[in-house]
């Protein structure tokens, strides 16, 4: 049987135990987990930016307005490839707005425009290009080219404007020459094969 004396009286033993679980440094467990979770977070997000979930800018987005992402260029469509009357090529077709057009004509030399506001683009060539040969064209922009695509050259098909002409006379000159005469479309070109 205890008395109230006893009962409020402090076991010693108990009260050091208390004492030394109170003192006890933090578990060394504990501490290396931390240190593995915030080592794990560091690893994922260098991994991160190494397989481009986190894009660098890209070249020519100096603003960065895609996130990082280059914008590709969409390829143009070719609607036309025309002969004309004096052996030139004059190309067309459509785009994205504003788009760089790259021309590659049949002797691989190239020409550079710019599409027009609604997408539309043309450009004429400087050499002559036979019926048949390919002309090509593709868009471009700071990132990259867009795939090509190709048309052949149709031959120059005569207007209903390019009436021939009418020769009305043909006469040996004194000296041997010729002088050819006729009629024709007004401002008509005329090509006289002697």
């Amino acid at each position: 049987m205890f008395t109230s004396r006893q009962i409020g009286k402090q076991n010693p033993l108990m009260t050091r135990a208390r004492r030394a679980q109170t003192n006890r440094p933090s578990s060394p467990r504990f501490s290396s987990v931390v240190r593995f979770f915030i080592a794990s977070v560091l690893v994922g997000l260098v991994a991160a930016c190494g397989d481009g979930i986190i894009p660098p800018k890209a070249a020519g987005d100096e603003n960065n307005v895609n996130g990082g992402v280059p914008t590709l260029a969409s390829p143009p469509t070719i609607t036309g490839a025309a002969a004309q009357a004096n052996g030139t090529v004059v190309v067309s077709g459509t785009s994205a707005n504003n788009a760089n057009i790259k021309i590659t004509w049949p002797d691989n030399s190239t020409t550079l425009l710019v599409a027009s506001g609604i997408g539309s683009w043309s450009a004429n060539s400087s050499n002559t290009y036979a019926a048949g040969t390919v002309v090509k064209a593709n868009t471009y922009n700071n990132s990259s080219s867009s795939a090509l695509v190709s048309a052949t050259i149709t031959a120059y098909t005569p207007t209903p404007t390019d009436t021939p002409p009418i020769i009305t006379g043909a006469a040996a000159q004194a000296n041997g020459t010729v002088v050819v005469s006729g009629t024709s479309a007004n401002n008509a070109n005329i090509k006289i094969t002697w």
